[in-house]
């Protein structure tokens, strides 16, 4: 039997398909992931030989070069943002929802699916074994994951914020294990009072609870969720950090901070990153969060938030920004937790 060799022009890998500007001249753009060319290909191995070594090197990426800063959304997450990725070797980018939106979830349904325990069986464990669901899952990852470290040289780092990462952190932690998480924690008052403001914009639109109590058990449920985390997480993953800390002492907690991670930082070029991402400021002068593919496409913009997504950044505003009706909303679902975290609240005025 002869076997017809396709021409080296007409060889496909089914890469190039999906993703086609990660491609020039039949090479992605990664530059582990760029060693293997087409070149295997053009000595006459297969397509699959080719996926079967990329699913070798995505395994053995294990997250050492992403950070994840989570917390409830206005807690000072996208401040955080800015003030690490100023660094000169720090990348990042809008909120992805890789894990809360795409990867966490066929996590999740792969484990329901099996706790389920049916005699006949559902889903895909009646075709795969858990080992070949993960690795498959682990390739789409990091596939999806190339624009934010595809192109990271070995000292670089990539800052990813997205508050709703908060509830899959087992997740995250299970694909890629050497990665750090960075808590920030603010006071629940004022995390409450800064959401209701936010529903009232075009910003908070689809998101921001527009009732104190909705908005403090989204909070709870944040604090709740990296809590019950902390358990598989050892101290060199998890930094936790206030927000009125980080307000008051900017300069010694981001220190603090960098040490954590590892990373030096000139301290001329740290005081000026924190004079720019100042919050009284930072609508015009802060370290911009880029917008790329097709909503970049779509909406033209380049830049995330717009004016005004900063508010007062005031420790202690709420108290003149609540009702005493909000007050006690939030006082009845939040106290427990709060006293917990070190905000004891005895009575809700």
């Amino acid at each position: 039997m002869t076997t017809t060799v396709a021409p080296r022009s007409k060889i496909k890998t089914g890469l190039e398909i999906l993703f086609p500007d990660k491609f020039r001249a039949g090479r992605l753009y990664d530059r582990r992931v760029s060693k293997l060319t087409f070149s295997s290909l053009e000595s006459g191995k297969t397509s699959k030989e080719y996926l079967q070594k990329l699913e070798s090197l995505v395994e053995d990426y294990s997250g050492r070069n992403i950070i994840f800063i989570v917390g409830c959304a206005r807690s000072g997450t996208t401040w955080l943002q800015q003030l690490l990725a100023s660094h000169p070797r720090a990348r990042t980018g809008h909120e992805s929802y890789l894990f809360s939106s795409y990867i966490g979830p066929q996590l999740r349904a792969w484990g329901k699916e099996l706790q389920s325990r049916r005699v006949d069986g559902l889903g895909l464990g009646c075709y795969l074994k858990e080992d070949e669901f993960l690795r498959t899952v682990r390739l789409y990852m990091r596939l999806l994951m190339s624009q934010m470290i595809g192109n990271l040289q070995d000292d670089e780092l990539f800052i990813e914020k997205t508050p709703a990462h908060s509830h899959y952190i087992p997740e995250i932690i299970k694909l890629l294990p050497e990665c750090r998480i960075i808590h920030i924690m603010r006071d629940p008052r004022d995390v409450v009072a800064s959401m209701l403001a936010a529903s009232k914009s075009r910003l908070g639109k689809g998101w921001a609870p527009e009732k104190a109590g909705d908005a403090a058990r989204k909070l709870v449920g944040h604090v709740n969720a990296i809590k019950a985390a902390e358990k598989q997480l050892s101290a060199n993953q998890l930094y936790t950090i206030r927000y009125e800390d980080l307000i008051s002492s900017t300069e010694e907690e981001l220190a603090e901070l960098v040490q954590f991670l590892n990373i030096k930082w000139d301290y001329e070029a740290m005081t000026k990153a924190i004079e720019r991402n100042n919050p009284k400021s930072a609508n015009q002068t802060a370290t911009r969060i880029p917008i790329r593919g097709e909503f970049h496409t779509i909406t033209g913009r380049t830049y995330a938030h717009a004016s005004g997504f900063v508010r007062k950044a005031k420790p202690g505003s709420w108290k003149e920004d609540l009702s005493l009706t909000q007050k006690i909303a939030i006082w009845r679902v939040a106290r427990k937790v709060m006293a917990e975290e070190g905000y004891p609240w005895k009575y809700p005025w």
